[in-house]
């Protein structure tokens, strides 16, 4: 089945390299779900080989914001992962810019499903700022910037908490609420540990105080 799968999407390949393909997008996405086969099956090499030529071809054809902050984020991720942190800083904040860019995505009640990627991108940013600080160089302004970025997370949950339904409060929702409220919360008590600033032991407070009350409003959500 592994093979079967494989040989299917290198056919999608083909294809996009031929031309026969239309769309950008079909020129594109075979190379990025050859991509996630191998990531999902532990071949980050091959992974990071297809996520790249993904990438390049993006710069090409017009994907939509989706794939193409998908794939950069896949790459950062890599990079990341192989200690890499600066390289991997660099793909984020290009995520995260064409995110910015692409208004569309701060509609009111609108594709709620990319806001939901444009916050896990800014998690994963603060979480290599929080490895560029611990791992390297011990610059207190890396700290700042991470906990920046949570701060940025927390915003767009909070524009869509009135729009949250049952669908949308589902775990991977929940998860992610979750994680970018503790990574607040760790910024925050980190930086307060080091410089002694109240400002930072408030902020962590009120970040562990909001987690909690939007974690029982999507839960009594559940309920109705």
């Amino acid at each position: 089945d592994t093979l079967m799968a494989i040989s299917s999407i290198k056919n999608g390949v083909k294809a996009a390299e031929t031309g026969f393909l239309v769309s950008d997008r079909e020129k594109i996405y075979p190379y990025r779900c050859l991509a996630g086969f191998y990531l999902n099956i532990g071949r980050e090499e091959m992974a990071y080989r297809y996520f790249q030529k993904a990438y390049e071809k993006s710069k090409i054809y017009n994907v939509g914001w989706d794939l193409e902050t998908d794939i950069i984020t896949n790459l950062a991720n890599y990079h990341r992962d192989k200690g890499e942190i600066k390289t991997a800083l660099k793909l984020y904040q290009t995520a995260i810019d064409k995110a910015f860019y692409d208004t569309t995505i701060f509609a009111s009640g609108g594709l709620f499903c990319d806001e939901i990627e444009l916050i896990e991108i800014l998690n994963n940013k603060g979480f290599a700022l929080l490895q560029l600080y611990e791992k390297q160089d011990k610059n207190l302004k890396h700290l700042k910037d991470a906990l920046s970025c949570q701060e940025s997370a927390i915003q767009l949950i909070e524009k869509r908490l009135g729009y949250l339904d049952n669908e949308s409060s589902e775990y991977n929702w929940l998860a992610i609420v979750q994680t970018t409220y503790n990574n607040a919360v760790l910024y925050s008590t980190l930086l307060y540990n080091l410089t002694t600033d109240k400002c930072y032991g408030e902020a962590g407070y009120k970040f562990a105080e909001k987690s909690r009350m939007v974690i029982i409003l999507m839960a009594s959500r559940d309920k109705k």
